[in-house]
């Protein structure tokens, strides 16, 4: 064991605590782990006395995965941080990957009071996002019994003990099914003589999952505001395109591009219909992928409450990612030359965003449209960001 000088200040019962001093066992680095403390013992250790806090001789590391980087290079015993510098930025991918796309809805999903006190359509749409993410996971555990190299790392263990709590807490037999993968690779990972005296032997999977299936009558969309205003007068407009069939068209295509973008300019009536670029205003508060979907899902959810306005709008939504933020961008086809006021003036998200016609006589415009419909670009839509999510109405 490397015998420095180190006091790991963590929650009792929490798993990053687990995972920890797991990962300080498998790495031969001996640890003193407190779990009774007050705020003078860290105060100084990290910003705002946060914890986990690793107390080392010259001062305080702070967040799991920098503890967890730490442990393993200083460590005596297995190569838990790779074999070579290629595996070990590997490593550092997956444990930025879990903190990004799992570690967040994770703490709003479970345990089982937290979820019943989360917002449905909140839930719903986390939930949503949060399967697709497990399907990386899901597709890559399907060929390789870990995550990176020959050998379990502090990828492994971080990431199957941040993913535990959704087959313990939340996902039911129908929802396990789809990540038979994962459920062996977690299962593989916590069976390690290592792990289970850590973190327990605990592993028992539920039957039916606690999520609701159906919101509660007092979250119905049309008690999302006091009066429904009405949007009615948009279907009197005349027009050549018929946005059912433009629905239709744009569900079914496979690819979207050029099947059913070709068809769209095609037929599009700049007449009848006017298209309007979006962008959220306040991005610097978007820095956690899964709440700036939220953010797009609960502005649907109010629009919808507006009486016939589904019937007369088709709108797509991009996340994009550029310099740690996430945008949301996007294109909207209104019936009409102006934002129907009925809209504007209820809906308090439509203020929250910039918006700006579309000059279909401008090809650049023309792309970028095609661009937001089809969730792909060649220039990262206009060099606004790459894809992270995406969202039609």
């Amino acid at each position: 064991y490397n015998t420095m000088s180190l006091t790991l200040y963590a929650e009792e019962g929490n798993w990053s605590t687990s995972a920890l001093t797991t990962i300080a066992r498998h790495a031969g680095v001996y640890v003193n782990v407190v779990t009774e403390y007050d705020a003078n013992d860290v105060s100084g250790l990290s910003p705002g006395g946060q914890v986990p806090v690793l107390a080392t001789e010259q001062g305080g590391i702070f967040q799991v995965n920098a503890i967890a980087r730490y442990l393993a290079r200083n460590g005596a015993g297995l190569p838990t941080y790779g074999e070579t510098e290629f595996e070990g930025a590997l490593i550092d991918g997956w444990l930025d990957w879990a903190r990004a796309k799992v570690e967040g809805p994770v703490s709003i999903l479970t345990p089982e009071e937290v979820l019943l006190a989360t917002d449905y359509w909140v839930m719903k749409d986390t939930v949503e996002v949060l399967t697709q993410d497990l399907k990386v996971l899901n597709t890559h555990v399907a060929k390789n019994t870990w995550l990176v190299g020959r050998h379990m790392s502090i990828a492994d263990i971080v990431v199957a003990l941040t993913v535990k709590p959704l087959f313990t807490e939340l996902f039911g037999a129908k929802q396990r099914k789809p990540f038979n993968n994962v459920l062996r690779w977690v299962q593989t990972v916590l069976n390690q003589p290592g792990v289970v005296a850590d973190c327990g032997s605990d592993f028992k999977l539920l039957k039916n999952s606690p999520m609701p299936t159906t919101p509660p009558k007092r979250e119905t969309k049309d008690e999302v505001i006091d009066v429904v205003p009405d949007v009615s007068y948009l279907g009197e407009i005349e027009s050549s395109l018929d946005l059912n069939e433009w629905k239709t068209k744009y569900a079914n295509a496979d690819p979207t591009r050029p099947e059913a973008t070709d068809w769209f300019w095609q037929n599009y009536d700049d007449e009848g219909f006017t298209l309007w670029f979006f962008h959220y205003k306040f991005f610097e508060e978007c820095t956690v992928q899964f709440k700036t979907n939220n953010l797009f899902g609960g502005f649907l959810q109010r629009s919808d409450a507006i009486k016939a306005f589904s019937r007369n709008t088709c709108a797509s939504m991009c996340v994009l990612e550029k310099d740690s933020f996430f945008h949301i961008y996007g294109v909207w086809m209104i019936k009409g030359n102006e934002l129907p006021m009925p809209w504007t003036e209820n809906i308090d998200d439509v203020n929250y965003y910039e918006w700006s016609k579309v000059d279909i006589t401008k090809e650049e415009d023309k792309n970028l449209v095609s661009d937001y419909w089809a969730w792909e670009s060649e220039n990262n839509f206009g060099g606004k960001g790459e894809f992270r999510a995406g969202k039609t109405y």
